[in-house]
């Protein structure tokens, strides 16, 4: 198992994620991986 990786709380709810895509027809999701150095600003740039 890897010993690096954590749960991170969400800001935005599931239900409210569901009625702002509801109005975006045609949204398509995404994955986005932030790689570098650690303490190179990852975290932060992911919560803003």
């Amino acid at each position: 198992t890897c010993t690096n990786v954590s749960a991170q709380a969400h800001h935005v709810s599931r239900a409210k994620r569901g009625q702002t895509l509801g109005k975006l027809r045609g949204f398509r999701g995404c994955t986005v991986w932030l790689t570098g150095l650690s303490g190179a600003g990852k975290t932060s740039i992911a919560f803003q």
